[in-house]
C-alpha cells in the first residue's frame, strides 16, 4: 500500500528528524539516559522502516554512549 508506506516515512521524518541534535543536546546537559533513549528509538524506528545503515550507525552509537566511561563530548556522530 504506497499510501501507508509514504504515512509511515513521512512519520518517521517528522518524528526522527532532529534526533541528531537532540543527542547532542542531551550529551551537552550529560543526560546520558535520555541521549540512550534517542539513540534507542532511532535504532528500533528504522529498522522498522527497512533503514538498515541508519539502524546500525544508531546501534552502534546507542553503544558508544552507553559504554562511554568518561567524558561524553568525545562521541562524534558520523554521517556517511
Amino acid at each position: 500500500n504506497r499510501k501507508l508506506l509514504e504515512e509511515i516515512l513521512l512519520n518517521f521524518f517528522e518524528t526522527q528528524a532532529d534526533a541528531d541534535s537532540e543527542i547532542v543536546a542531551a550529551l551537552e546537559s550529560k543526560d546520558k539516559n535520555k541521549a540512550i533513549r534517542i539513540a534507542h528509538s532511532l535504532k528500533g524506528l528504522a529498522g522498522t522502516i527497512g533503514a538498515q545503515k541508519l539502524q546500525k550507525s544508531a546501534t552502534e552509537l546507542e553503544g558508544a554512549i552507553r559504554d562511554e566511561k568518561g567524558d561524553l563530548s568525545k562521541i562524534q556522530v558520523r554521517v556517511s
